[in-house]
């Protein structure tokens, strides 16, 4: 086994395979927590509580878990659903509440032990892992993650007062209380308050993300969010933290480099197949090193195939391969071909200027390739590692780019295809 020491990048920020937020939301019950997650993209739900009229308007998929089979089920299908790429239909799994999914741990591991209360290592030890592997397997799915939690208060004395202070901690069970928000990129607490809004008294919701004697578990690792986020139950509640999280800032950021790796990796599998064998490797222009013979007559077609020695005695005849010049010297430096004048015929020189200038266009449509991509087309730090969105194919320079269109979807779009794109999802 090797190990691999690399240098920090954009790969590390919110997940490798896109942005994606993990988020534990703690707050009383009636806070809106369950409500809020629902206007994130295309949610699913695994419902615990069995809480679902505040969003009973809202059409959104959910399973209804009862058992940690129920549970490890969902798991697998949502495993299955994010390998589809763009074809699938959940990019949001909601958590309501981990709190009463631990309850159906419990109740289980009474049942199947027939006790009346956990005791013992055993016991605790059987609860912290199943909470282990649950959170593992969640954390690495490449979607959005919102874990709802209920919180219960305790009391702490004022050093050098008789005032207590009032602790909002997770309602939770065994080491799983004081590990949780480790696990997390982003720890809110959400709540409710009265505000004068035109005059009237309105309730108004919120989430709390920067650490206080209240809340002493509260994290945000990006360092990017605001205080508090209003929360209004709209897309605005998801699109609010991503665009302050992410921003034009992942594309800041620089790409991971491989410092050193230590240790002997496992020696490839020798090919068995030889040259000049069916399916063997296919000879190139390399294999077959020119002589001055070869030079004079060769010039013009040597980006092809053709195999000549040196013992030949015609000619070989040159073949029309302007198409197969313009397309395999795209990749070739013209300096060959300069170096090579010398030797050619004066009659022949106005040919090959024709070819050096052909395959100087390839190049210059390159460079305007990078200053302008084109529309629905990826970056190439995610070519191969999501599925890119439709486009329209027309270069971002002449259309108006969305300051967050690329981070969204991981593909370049113009307003409008970004447009098209979030109506459809």
């Amino acid at each position: 086994m090797t190990l691999i020491i690399k240098t920090t990048g954009w790969e590390d920020y919110l997940g490798d395979s896109g942005a994606y937020i993990k988020a534990l939301i703690m707050g009383p019950p009636g806070a809106g927590k369950t409500r809020s997650a629902s206007f994130w993209p295309a949610p699913i739900f695994a419902d615990c509580e069995k809480g679902r009229m505040s969003i009973s308007d809202r059409a959104v998929p959910y399973a209804e878990i009862r058992t940690s089979q129920q549970m490890d089920e969902l798991m697998e299908m949502l495993k299955k659903e994010c390998a589809k790429g763009s074809q699938r239909r959940y990019q949001t799994l909601v958590i309501d509440t981990i709190d009463s999914l631990q309850r159906i741990w419990i109740h289980e591991r009474l049942v199947s032990e027939k006790k009346e209360a956990l005791s013992g290592w055993g016991d605790w030890g059987h609860l912290d892992g199943k909470a282990t592997q649950l959170l593992e397997k969640v954390l690495n799915l490449p979607m959005n993650v919102v874990v709802n939690l209920h919180v219960k208060e305790t009391t702490e004395d004022i050093e050098g007062t008789e005032s207590k202070l009032i602790i909002k901690q997770p309602k939770l069970k065994g080491d799983l209380r004081d590990q949780i928000a480790a696990e997390f990129d982003l720890v809110g607490y959400m709540d409710t308050d009265w505000e004068a809004v035109n005059g009237k008294r309105t309730l108004v919701r919120s989430i709390k993300w920067t650490p206080e004697p209240r809340h002493p578990i509260l994290k945000d690792r990006s360092g990017r969010l605001p205080r508090i986020t209003p929360v209004d139950f709209t897309d605005r509640d998801y699109y609010g933290i991503y665009e302050a999280i992410v921003g034009d800032h992942i594309d800041k950021l620089p790409e991971a480099t491989t410092v050193e790796v230590i240790g002997e990796p496992e020696p490839e599998a020798a090919n068995p197949v030889g040259p000049d064998e069916t399916g063997g490797p296919v000879a190139s222009v390399k294999d077959f090193p020119r002589t001055k013979t070869d030079k004079k007559r060769t010039t013009p077609t040597d980006q092809t195939t053709i195999e000549v020695t040196e013992t030949d005695a015609d000619p070989v005849p040159v073949p029309d391969t302007t198409d197969v010049l313009v397309e395999e010297t795209e990749a070739q430096p013209t300096t060959p071909v300069v170096e090579e004048v010398a030797d050619i015929p004066a009659g022949d020189t106005p040919e090959i200027a024709e070819k050096e200038e052909v395959t100087s266009e390839p190049a210059k449509a390159d460079k305007s390739e990078k200053e302008a991509p084109l529309c629905g087309s990826q970056p190439a730090r995610l070519v191969g590692k999501s599925e890119p969105a439709p486009g329209c194919g027309n270069p971002l320079a002449s259309k108006a780019r969305g300051n967050i269109t690329l981070l969204r979807t991981n593909t370049y779009l113009c307003d409008d295809c970004f447009q098209m794109w979030k109506d459809a999802n």
